[in-house]
């Protein structure tokens, strides 16, 4: 059943309501949204906050147009957090007020992108978007699966996945060049200086602090239990000073390390030069591995995939060397209310469902289990399976 919306002119305004269950408040809601359009600036979108009957926070709006894909901002925490402002890509459902200038002409929203789609193409006209505190669309009904006919209807308009954006092709994209609003993904970044500054620094980690080594045997230990048979070698994208590829090497599972910063791959083949059994190292990115299509047992993303600006590519590059069968293992900070673990050089941090829906998007992996590694850390570790 697709979900009903509500659309209503006033004056120079057109207001968009979730038809199903749930409702505003003040009552007054029409005018305060009607307000946070002109207060905002000229040609702005309002969208009113999205909380559950049971006191948490469903959305202070969506985020599509991201490394992480359609995200719901702050969702699940309580209701009183996000008291201010918030500028995002849309929203999946609530209630909004739109400048008629923005949607004059359009079809009236239908689906479960619809009130997401006129979003979008008010920004595509020259208009930005806002979440407001001040306007509450409470309900206690939960997310339905979107079906796949939404999703092909996205992907035909806008060029994209919604759960799965690939960031550079937006770029190279000049019609899509409104919605890259959000700098801080379509921007350069300063290097990654962590091996310049601090060394073979997982290794030394390793040796001298007992909770970073039983997380590391821990990972490894999931990694000897997916990679122990099959054909080729393991990938370890993003292995930095080498650790956990010489960890597996050890187990005498043949590995491969791969990481594009050269200082890295220097401690790596340094750290390793003694061992019996050697680690291999090359110089590469994630965005273009050099393998064959199919050959590789499996690979391993290890607190890598929180730096990369453009997941998606990268999961679609690992898909690709990755033989039918096999497995992709994943560990990454979880995502924290208004703090990152490092928050120097993180990107972005994921919620494990989010994490999810990002690898199996494009019908590429399945997931096969999931953990969290606790402690005086909060990671959250994927294990799935190439299809």
């Amino acid at each position: 059943m697709g979900v009903p919306w509500i659309v209503d002119r006033r004056g120079d305004i057109m207001l968009v309501a979730t038809g199903g269950p749930g409702a505003p408040e003040p009552s007054d809601w029409p005018g305060i949204l009607a307000r946070a359009c002109l207060r905002h600036g000229p040609a702005v979108v309002a969208l009113g906050k999205r909380v559950s009957t049971a006191g948490s926070l469903i959305a202070m709006g969506e985020v599509v147009v991201h490394p992480k894909g359609l995200h719901s901002v702050g969702h699940a925490l309580p209701a009183s957090a996000h008291r201010f402002p918030e500028e995002v890509d849309g929203a999946m459902d609530g209630i909004a007020a739109f400048p008629l200038a923005l949607v004059e002409g359009l079809d009236e929203p239908r689906g479960a992108f619809g009130l997401l789609r006129w979003c979008l193409e008010a920004r595509l006209r020259g208009g930005r978007v806002v979440a407001v505190p001040d306007i509450v669309w409470v309900t206690g009904e939960l997310h339905q699966p979107i079906p796949h006919e939404d999703v092909d209807d996205f992907i035909a308009r806008f060029g994209f996945h919604p759960f799965a954006p690939d960031i550079d092709e937006i770029a190279a994209r000049p019609d899509l060049a409104p919605l890259r609003w959000n700098v801080r993904f379509f921007g350069t970044q300063q290097p990654f200086d962590k091996y310049v500054e601090r060394g073979a620094f997982h290794w030394h980690a390793f040796r001298d602090n007992e909770s970073f080594r039983k997380r590391a045997e821990f990972l490894v230990k999931l990694a000897r239990q997916e990679f122990e048979s099959g054909d080729g070698p393991v990938l370890d994208v993003g292995c930095g000073d080498g650790l956990f590829t010489q960890l597996l090497a050890d187990a005498g599972i043949p590995v491969r390390g791969i990481d594009e910063d050269p200082i890295g791959i220097g401690e790596a083949e340094r750290m390793v030069a003694a061992r019996p059994h050697r680690a291999v190292f090359e110089h590469g990115s994630v965005y273009g591995l050099r393998s064959a299509a199919g050959s590789a047992r499996g690979a391993m993303l290890l607190d890598v995939i929180e730096h990369l600006h453009n997941p998606a590519r990268a999961l679609c590059e690992l898909a690709r060397v990755i033989a039918r069968g096999g497995s992709l293992l994943l560990s990454t900070p979880e995502w924290q209310y208004g703090r990152m673990s490092d928050p120097t050089y993180h990107a972005h941090e994921f919620t494990m469902d989010e994490l999810q829906r990002l690898v199996t998007a494009e019908g590429l992996f399945t997931i096969e289990r999931t953990a969290r590694i606790g402690g005086v850390y909060r990671d959250i570790v994927v294990v799935a399976r190439r299809s």
